[in-house]
């Protein structure tokens, strides 16, 4: 009923017209009555399918037969006390979405991203309706990228860090990882036996290309699995299987945003733990033929000309940093954004969001510029999830919080 996810998706409901009988819905819809016991009420055909993840029961009150069912994939209704269902989704657009991306290269403009519990959909405008998507990957969808030196090329991800790739800018992405990074679900063996470190549920990812015209075209792809950060330079060589390096080690703590440098050499990683922004500089160091042998892809390492640095932030305990943010222009000012509420008081009130002009400096200092609401003098004390540090003009900062999107456009004063 529930498969060990109660704390996400579980409901009880009891029948208007008999106490007797109990609706239970988790992964799965079940009833349950006296002379019966438990009956399972979904299943997958074309008249009993509810999908998966279900939150909520509400009855008709004035028909106790009449039920609707609110699901991660929208609401079906029962008009038989569970003998049949049908889908209520015309027009009904909800779908939440964990992270998206998006090409703008002409004629082949697309946006990505990946839904709960709806798989990676990609929306190119090709289809019969402007707004059909069609999915990239199934299941739980989060990180998502679209390159823009192969505007077809598209990455995805399901749960536990299986990260897929699309040549076609179609359907059915495919993993890319080599025998030392391992996709498996919930970290476990690979083909030799190895256990290799748990990737969490939404595991952040970010791909890196060099967009400055006088320049060469550089590519990186980061992924943050738990105790590790890799990197693979060949993310959109779909001729080969990219190499992977890993880059950082650092404690068990789940990873939870990556940032990188407009140049590609530094990268910065928040994970789930006090403190806990990690920064990796010099990574121009790294390229595909770095490792011919097979067995120097570990660069943790290196204190040259890769080095690694946990940055001191001015945050209090039980703080988890949620969006890390490169001004594309400058490399030193970087925003970051702080989750849970009851944050410690700076100067200007709670800390949720920090900001600093030398961040690749050996001990970077910060600066709270958490918004206040217009009608406060306090600021918000809430998490504050997102950031975006404007490509034109460094002092217009976008943050999402709790209570909708705040606009700063002078650097955080106001």
């Amino acid at each position: 009923m529930l498969f060990r996810s109660g704390y996400y998706d579980c409901a009880l409901a009891v029948a208007p017209d008999n106490p007797n009988k109990i609706f239970a819905v988790g992964i799965s819809a079940w009833k349950w009555e006296i002379d019966s016991g438990w009956i399972q009420m979904n299943g997958y055909s074309n008249t009993n399918y509810v999908h998966a993840d279900m939150h909520t029961v509400i009855f008709n009150p004035n028909n106790p037969n009449d039920f609707f069912i609110g699901t991660d994939g929208g609401i079906y209704e029962t008009q038989d006390q569970g003998l049949t269902f049908s889908a209520m989704n015309n027009l009904y657009d909800v779908t939440q979405y964990y992270a998206c991306a998006s090409t703008y290269v002409q004629n082949l403009e697309a946006v990505i991203g990946g839904t709960q519990d709806n798989g990676s959909l990609a929306l190119t405008g090709t289809g019969n309706n402007p707004q059909d998507a069609f999915a990239i990957l199934g299941g739980d969808g989060f990180c998502a990228a679209a390159s823009y030196y192969n505007p077809l090329a598209f990455f995805a991800e399901t749960y536990y860090g299986a990260t897929g790739r699309s040549a076609s800018g179609a359907s059915g992405g495919a993993l890319f990882y080599d025998k030392h990074i391992d996709a498996s679900p919930a970290g476990g063996p690979d083909s030799a036996g190895i256990y290799p470190e748990f990737a969490p549920f939404n595991t952040p990812f970010l791909l890196y290309e060099n967009m400055n015209p006088n320049t060469r075209m550089d590519t990186s792809f980061f992924l943050g699995k738990c105790q590790a950060l890799w990197m693979t330079k060949a993310a959109i060589d779909f001729s080969i299987t990219p190499k992977w390096y890993r880059i950082l080690n650092y404690s068990s703590y789940s990873p939870r945003c990556l940032a990188c440098t407009n140049d590609g050499n530094t990268v910065f990683l928040g994970t789930e733990g006090p403190n806990s922004v990690y920064r990796v500089t010099g990574l121009n160091y790294v390229n595909n033929n770095l490792d011919t042998s097979g067995i120097n892809f570990n660069l943790t390492a290196l204190t040259t000309p890769i080095t690694h640095t946990t940055l001191n932030l001015p945050i209090g305990t039980g703080q988890v940093p949620t969006s890390i943010s490169v001004d594309p222009m400058n490399n030193n000012h970087v925003v970051i954004t702080l989750g849970n509420y009851s944050a410690p008081y700076g100067n200007t009130g709670p800390v949720h969001v920090i900001q600093s002009f030398n961040a690749l400096s050996t001990t970077p200092t910060w600066t709270n510029i958490t918004p206040t609401p217009n009608n406060s003098t306090i600021a918000i004390d809430m998490p504050v999830y997102s950031s975006i540090i404007d490509r034109w003009n460094p002092s217009l900062i976008i943050v999402g919080t709790e209570l909708g999107v705040f606009v700063t456009e002078d650097g955080g004063t106001s």
